[in-house]
C-alpha cells in the first residue's frame, strides 16, 4: 500500500495534465505573478479502514468519513494525506505548450505495483540521449543570436514530480478537489533540510512534557494542518524569481490564522490517495511510446535522421513493433551532415532584380507534396515533421568530441552534379555583361509595347 513516506524527498523538476481519468475533480494549483490562493488541506482515510477489494485488488476505505492525523501521534510519520505522481511535461516540439507537445505519466508513478525494477520508456528513451551526443539536442533550449533569449524549450527534459491532495478552497459552496501542486510547492511543505523549514516540519516551543502527552500534536507550530475541525486555512504564493517557485505556509489576516471546519458530506467526498489507478490513467508501455511518436516528430539537425529512427533504436528490440512507424521519406536525407554556427545559414536563393524599380518576376509556388497515409499507431492528424532552425541553439562540438560519421556516404545526383557545374547566380553589385544587359533591355520594350518602364 503506498506510503507517502517511502517516496524519496530529492527529485529533479520541471513541469504538467492529460493523464486524471474522467470524473476527477481536478484543481491545478498555478499562479501568476504575485497572485496567491488560500485553501484547506484534507486529512487521510485512517489506514485501519483501507481493505482490499478482492475483484479490482484495489485499497479502498471502508469508513468514507475516518480520518488521522496529519502524522502519527506515537511515531511521528506523515500519514498518506497527499501522495506523488512523476510526469514528463511538455515534449515535443513548438512554443511551450503548443499543440505538438504532450504530458506523459512516467512508470515512476506506479512504483508500488512493481516487485523489482520498474521499466519506463521515458526514462529509457532520456538514457539513450544522454549517452549519444547526436541526439542531445533534444534535450537543449534553442537559444536566440544572443546566446541568452530561448527560442525554444527543450524537446525531452527530466521528469518532474507533482503532488496530489484533497483539498477544499473556501468559498460559499466549496467543494472537494484534487490540488495538483508543482515540485516547488511540495519542497515548500515537506522542506527539513534547512531553515525555514517547511510546514510539516515546524515545531513549537514545549517544554512541559506533560502537554505533549495531552495533546501530540501540540509539538508542532500550527498543530495538525490536515484536521478537519481545527486545521488553519493555507495560503500559497509565487516569488518572483526567475524561477517562480511556490511557497506554502499559514493564512493570516492582520497577524491571526483561521480555522476552516470541514463537515462530514465533504469528508466523504474525498478522493482515495491509496488507489493511484482510481485517478489517473495506468498507460502500456506501448501507449507511452505511441505519445513519444507523436511528440517526437522532427529531424535531426546534425544527422537529417527522424526521430522515429531514434525510437526504432531505443526501442526496436524492446516495445512498440506495430506502434513506431517507418521514418517519412518526404525531407528525409540519410548521412547528410548539416554544418553548424552562422555559416549553416543558406544563401538567398533569388537573385535580385538588375535594376531599380522593375520587380523580379516571382516565381510560382512549389506543389504541396502529397503527405502519405497514416501509418499503424499514429493518430490521422499527426502534425508533419517539425524542422529544427539551423545552426541555431547547437553549442560548437567540444575538440576531444569526433565528428559524426554517417554510415554511408550518398552519390550525388546528375541533377545536383549539374546544378554545382552551373554558374553562381549574380549577387547585390554585379554588374551583367553588354548582351545581357541588351537582351534584358529588348525584353523590357517587347514588354511594355516601346515604351519605358513607369
Amino acid at each position: 500500500m503506498y506510503s507517502l513516506n517511502d517516496d524519496p524527498q530529492g527529485t529533479r523538476g520541471s513541469r504538467g495534465i492529460d493523464y486524471f481519468k474522467p470524473g476527477v475533480n481536478v484543481h491545478f494549483m498555478n499562479l501568476k505573478g504575485d497572485a496567491k490562493v488560500a485553501f484547506r488541506i484534507m486529512p487521510a482515510f485512517d489506514p485501519a479502514t483501507i481493505r482490499v477489494n478482492p475483484t479490482t485488488n484495489a485499497y479502498e476505505p471502508t469508513d468514507l468519513k475516518s480520518w488521522v492525523p496529519f502524522r502519527d501521534p506515537h511515531t511521528g510519520q506523515v500519514q498518506t494525506w497527499a501522495r506523488k505522481i512523476t510526469v514528463a511535461a511538455y515534449v515535443g516540439h513548438g512554443r511551450t505548450q503548443q499543440n505538438r507537445r504532450v504530458n506523459i505519466l512516467c512508470m515512476e508513478t506506479f512504483r508500488e505495483h512493481s516487485s523489482g525494477q520498474t521499466f519506463c520508456p521515458v526514462q529509457t528513451l532520456l538514457d539513450y540521449v544522454q549517452s549519444n551526443r547526436e541526439w542531445q539536442y533534444l534535450m537543449e533550449d534553442t537559444k536566440g543570436p544572443d546566446g541568452k533569449s530561448v527560442l525554444e524549450s527543450k524537446a525531452l527534459g527530466y521528469p518532474t514530480v507533482l503532488m496530489l491532495a484533497n483539498i477544499v478552497v473556501p468559498t460559499q459552496a466549496p467543494k472537494v478537489e484534487l490540488g495538483v501542486f508543482k515540485l516547488s510547492a511540495y519542497k515548500s511543505l515537506f522542506n527539513k533540510e534547512k531553515q525555514p523549514f517547511g510546514l510539516v516540519y515546524q515545531e513549537a516551543v514545549i517544554t512541559d512534557p506533560a502537554v505533549l502527552q495531552a495533546d501530540p500534536m501540540k509539538r508542532w507550530a500550527y498543530g495538525d494542518i490536515t484536521d478537519p475541525n481545527k486545521g488553519f486555512v493555507l495560503e500559497m504564493s509565487r516569488d518572483s524569481s526567475q524561477y517562480g517557485e511556490y511557497h506554502i505556509g499559514i493564512y493570516t489576516n492582520q497577524g491571526i490564522a483561521y480555522p476552516y471546519p470541514i463537515g462530514d458530506s465533504l469528508m466523504a467526498l474525498r478522493y482515495n490517495l491509496y488507489n493511484i489507478d482510481a485517478l489517473v490513467r495506468h498507460p502500456t508501455d506501448d501507449e507511452t511510446i505511441g505519445q513519444l511518436v507523436k511528440a517526437l516528430n522532427g529531424v535531426n539537425p546534425v544527422t537529417r535522421e527522424h526521430e522515429w529512427v531514434l525510437l526504432q533504436r531505443v526501442f526496436g528490440s524492446i516495445a512498440g513493433r506495430g506502434v513506431i512507424p517507418p521514418p517519412p521519406a518526404q525531407g528525409y536525407v540519410q548521412g547528410f551532415s548539416m554544418p553548424v554556427g552562422p555559416a549553416a545559414v543558406p544563401p538567398p536563393t533569388a537573385a535580385p532584380p538588375p535594376f531599380p524599380g522593375v520587380a523580379a518576376p516571382v516565381p510560382p509556388p512549389p506543389a504541396a507534396a502529397a503527405m502519405p497515409p497514416p501509418f499503424p499507431g499514429v493518430p490521422a492528424g499527426t502534425p508533419p515533421p517539425f524542422m529544427p532552425a539551423a545552426g541555431i541553439g547547437q553549442p560548437p562540438r567540444p575538440a576531444d568530441t569526433p565528428p559524426f560519421v554517417p554510415a554511408a556516404a550518398t552519390p550525388a545526383a546528375p541533377a545536383a552534379a549539374a546544378q554545382a557545374a552551373a554558374p553562381a547566380a549574380p549577387v547585390p553589385g554585379d554588374q551583367p555583361d553588354a548582351a545581357a544587359r541588351s537582351a534584358f533591355l529588348a525584353q523590357l520594350q517587347t514588354a511594355f509595347q516601346g515604351r519605358p518602364p513607369g
